[in-house]
């Protein structure tokens, strides 16, 4: 969904005299009903009316997001199951609550708009406490939507929090990086990309799907090493320190598992996880990431001598430089992870510092952002390598893999992409290769050897897509889910002031199976994790300068059962 721009819409009632029926422009769209109804569900419309200037700015957030997004099909596939209620059926107790209500309107409760405001309430209880999936998920999915839109829109004057989340066009445009000329060419007529040196044709040696940590590292090091590679990404491209990539939305890929109630983040952009997330990793020579490498040497699951130790640090020594991986000081705790290190401290526990892959306070190069990502430290410097340049296609998202029977065997021999449209920001680098593909357009690349490094649920799916004949594919997904835990004090927190995220508590990761923190996040967040009826929302974002918190992660427990499905569009 586009960024949600706010437009005052006034909806004047058109009176024409002598006329049986009005014309067709005035015809109301009856999802718009339903829209006002769930936004007033949501948002405490009625609880503000005395209030002019907060019932102005919900009023204005309303008809913003009504103008913004009534035309997306995803935005109106949402709002249509509240058209007429009995599409439920049965599930939850649907059914009979609306033959209960059915004589409180002339025209039957069919409509979500058509009821009460405590009959909607009741509704939408029912549909969140569901024991099938998709009401359940019907429901949050609903409420996500207008808590993160809305407070997305007026949070700067309820919270009194500017978030400066882009660069100045001006910075934008001296920072632009100067890509080397491309190397692909796009055949109109065959629907395929290629690559080439000069009027020749070369063959691509690697084509790696996927951009982040792992998938950047892998195209980095082959092309170092003289292969040719071309790296494909789902996502956009963008000029490095742009914008602040933890708080955009259009570069987080966001999902639910099929019951509504876990939301999964992947991100969606040159470089990956790494340029959205706020810590790098744990390091992998850390006990409880080597108590489970054994694990798996004991199970089997790897040889006796792979991944030693040894081998490990080294290679994590050599991530850290590379991605510019840097161990914290004391110095850096901000007012908000104090809550964690000092809590954790009265509680006996032994609070610790992340490597995070950001710049030190007051050294980042950037206006807006202390991000250092695989795509500003690998990539970029990869592509601008004059000996044997990188070649990169960003918005085209890989559908399935290509092969061929050869000797009785199946060989991967390239991907079929479906282009997709870059990102409406300024810090985009849309086309970089000049190639003038248009949005949906569906294309082929073909190479020597396919890498998949999209991410434990996108290749998961690619591989689903490609019809691949091994019902293993997406079974065993680990989510590791966590929840925040927020405090409001009586003091000023400002949560996302400093280094964002610094402290972690690890005392029980190995024992019970969960850790303890830091985070931070924009206050509609806050609005977001905070179930409760709409003015406990709203005071949560009114609040959010005063608010403290960490967050606790649950080690995932590996089962067949937890498993990634495709739909019959190929969707995850």
């Amino acid at each position: 969904m586009e960024k949600l721009r706010l437009l005052v819409v006034l909806a004047l009632p058109c009176l024409l005299l002598g006329q049986s029926a009005p014309p067709a422009e005035s015809v109301v769209d009856p999802l718009l009903v339903v829209h006002q109804a769930l936004y007033s569900s949501f948002l405490p419309v009625d609880e503000t009316k005395r209030d002019a200037q907060l019932s102005s700015l919900l009023s204005a957030a309303e008809a913003g997001i009504w103008s913004s997004a009534n035309q997306d099909p995803r935005f109106r596939q949402l709002l249509t199951p509240f058209l007429d209620l009995r599409a439920l059926g049965a599930a939850c107790g649907i059914s009979s609550y609306l033959a209960e209500t059915r004589s409180l309107s002339a025209g039957g409760p069919e409509s979500f708009a058509a009821l009460s405001p405590i009959q909607r309430e009741h509704i939408l209880h029912l549909l969140g406490s569901c024991d099938q999936n998709e009401p359940r998920r019907l429901a949050m999915t609903a409420r996500n939507f207008y808590v993160v839109e809305t407070y997305g829109a007026i949070g700067e004057p309820l919270s009194g929090v500017r978030l400066n989340l882009g660069a100045s066009h001006e910075w934008i445009e001296q920072h632009r990086p100067k890509l080397l000329p491309s190397r692909l060419r796009f055949d109109p007529v065959r629907k395929e990309i290629s690559s080439h040196d000069g009027d020749k044709d070369s063959v691509i040696d690697y084509l790696v799907v996927g951009s982040g940590p792992a998938g950047s590292v892998l195209a980095h090091e082959l092309r170092r090493g003289g292969k040719r590679v071309v790296l494909v990404e789902r996502g956009s491209l963008i000029v490095p320190g742009s914008m602040e990539t933890r708080l955009t939305e259009d570069l987080i890929d966001s999902r639910t598992s099929a019951d509504g109630s876990i939301y999964i983040h992947n991100g969606m952009a040159v470089g990956g996880g790494s340029l959205v997330n706020v810590d790098l990793c744990f390091a992998p020579t850390l006990p409880e990431i080597q108590t489970k490498i054994e694990s798996w040497r004991r199970d089997g699951r790897i040889g006796l001598t792979e991944f030693n130790r040894r081998e490990i640090a080294a290679a994590y020594g050599w991530v850290k430089t590379a991605i510019g991986t840097r161990t914290l000081s004391n110095t850096e705790i901000n007012a908000n992870n104090h809550v964690l290190w000092d809590g954790a401290l009265r509680a006996g526990l032994h609070p610790k510092l992340y490597d995070l892959n950001t710049y030190p306070p007051g050294k980042s190069p950037y206006p807006v952002t202390d991000k250092r990502s695989s795509e500003s430290q690998l990539i970029l410097s990869a592509l601008q390598d004059v000996q044997n340049p990188l070649s990169i296609l960003p918005d085209a998202d890989v559908r399935r893999v290509l092969f061929e029977l050869r000797d009785g065997q199946q060989i991967a021999t390239g991907v079929e992409v479906r282009m997709r449209r870059p990102i409406k920001e300024d810090g985009v680098i849309a086309d970089p290769n000049a190639l003038g593909l248009t949005a949906s357009e569906t294309l082929t690349i073909h190479a020597r050897n396919v890498i998949l490094s999209a991410g434990a649920l996108g290749s998961p799916a690619i591989l689903l897509r490609s019809g691949v004949a091994n019902d293993q594919i997406g079974r065993g997904v680990i989510l590791h889910p966590s929840m925040p835990i927020l405090g409001k004090f009586d003091r000023t927190v400002d949560a996302l002031t400093g280094t964002q995220a610094s402290v972690y508590v690890d005392d029980h990761l190995i024992d019970t199976g969960y850790a303890l923190e830091s985070m931070s996040a924009a206050p509609p967040y806050a609005a977001l994790m905070s179930p409760g009826p709409p003015m406990h929302s709203l005071d949560m974002v009114r609040s959010f300068r005063n608010l403290a918190g960490f967050g606790v992660m649950l080690v995932d427990t590996p089962s067949p059962d937890n498993r990634l499905v495709i739909d019959d569009q190929g969707e995850p």
